[in-house]
């Protein structure tokens, strides 16, 4: 997992929600979050970009650092 800057929105129950992900000098919009969970590391979270990428995040708390992990860059197949 690489460390990422990442835009979020915390509401007032203190869910979070991806907005934006730095990457070097790419940046994505999070176009859809998905399954999230929590476990000792920090709060997984996973997120749909543009092209049907998929990363998983995950958001360290007491750091409050971003990292993240590619897990999927293929279109799916429509046929």
């Amino acid at each position: 997992m690489e460390l990422v800057q990442v835009t979020a929105h915390f509401n007032d129950k203190g869910e979070i929600t991806p907005r934006e992900i730095i990457h070097g000098a790419s940046k994505y919009h999070v176009e859809s979050t998905g399954r999230r969970w929590e476990d000792e590391s920090g709060l997984h979270i996973l997120v749909m970009v543009p092209s049907y990428r998929v990363f998983e995040l995950l958001f360290v708390p007491n750091d409050r650092l971003w990292y993240l992990h590619q897990i999927g860059t293929d279109r799916p197949n429509h046929a």
